[in-house]
């Protein structure tokens, strides 16, 4: 059985740095009556623009995506090291990707987003601030 998931949000930017726009997606949908299971497949997409209008996809394995959850939006803020892209989540924290700067000849391969670490306070440590 195919899993279905849906896209929630899109962002365009130059991953491979070749100077075509790519697209990033994220996506997922849990909020299905139970009869209808939810929608949740999806762990993040790149969509890589040969230049000629066509997207080619990049399989998890290179693009280093594993985003769960319901994905909302999808923002890109600039980093010293590269931008980072970040995924805004339906009722959970963000999730953060450094994209890994490469040169344009290596294409498909350099794709690379690398998750950083995790933006949220322990639990205990949001309780000690709020005393």
């Amino acid at each position: 059985m195919t899993q279905l998931s849906s896209v929630n949000a899109i962002h365009c930017m130059d991953v491979n740095h070749d100077g075509a726009m790519d697209l990033v997606l994220g996506g997922n949908l849990y909020y299905f009556l139970p009869q209808f299971d939810r929608l949740d497949a999806s762990f993040g997409d790149v969509l890589l623009n040969d230049g000629k209008g066509k997207f080619n996809w990049v399989g998890q394995k290179h693009s280093g995506l594993n985003v769960q959850g319901v994905v909302r939006d999808i923002v890109e803020i600039p980093g010293k090291e590269g931008p980072l892209i970040l995924f805004l989540r339906n009722d959970d924290f963000p999730v953060m990707y450094n994209l890994r700067s490469t040169s344009a000849s290596q294409k498909t391969s350099s794709v690379a987003l690398i998750k950083k670490s995790k933006m949220a306070l322990k639990q205990n440590e949001i309780k000690k601030t709020s005393k």
